[in-house]
């Protein structure tokens, strides 16, 4: 699996597959639900497979808390390839970052990044500034990159 720290450095081949979007702190089942989901998706279309994740716990940043990680994040990015995932965004989140309008989010990693065809969140994803984008408002917008 393909690790990268910025959109800018995704390889062409990851372009126009299907992303999810998480902590994945645990890669607990409900994770690898979503990570599953997403791989089994990627195939039935004959793409890739991406995760968008993050260096720490967005807690740690918007609430001043840092909540145990359950793996380190080297160990989950070794179970996230393990699922099959082709490429790895981990994004650094920072007060920048948390700052970030959902669109903008979107339109920067999902559209321009990525060039996703379909993006996987579980229930309670969440993005953007104020946890403003969700599965509900991103299927709202359609492809908020078109």
């Amino acid at each position: 699996m393909k690790v990268v720290h910025s959109p800018e450095t995704l390889p062409v081949e990851v372009r126009g597959g299907v992303v999810a979007l998480g902590v994945f702190d645990g890669v607990h089942l409900g994770h690898q639900a979503v990570l599953k989901r997403t791989v089994g998706s990627a195939r039935d279309l004959g793409a890739a497979a991406g995760v968008v994740t993050f260096t720490v716990h967005p807690d740690e940043v918007l609430l001043g808390v840092e909540p145990d990680f359950l793996t380190s994040l080297e160990h989950r990015l070794r179970l996230i390839g393990q699922l099959g995932v082709d490429c790895t965004l981990v994004l650094t989140f920072d007060a920048a970052l948390a700052r970030m309008e959902a669109e903008e989010f979107a339109r920067g990693v999902f559209r321009d990044g990525f060039q996703a065809s379909v993006v996987v969140m579980g229930s309670g994803g969440r993005f953007g500034r104020g946890g403003e984008g969700t599965p509900e408002r991103l299927a709202r917008w359609g492809r908020p990159w078109a």
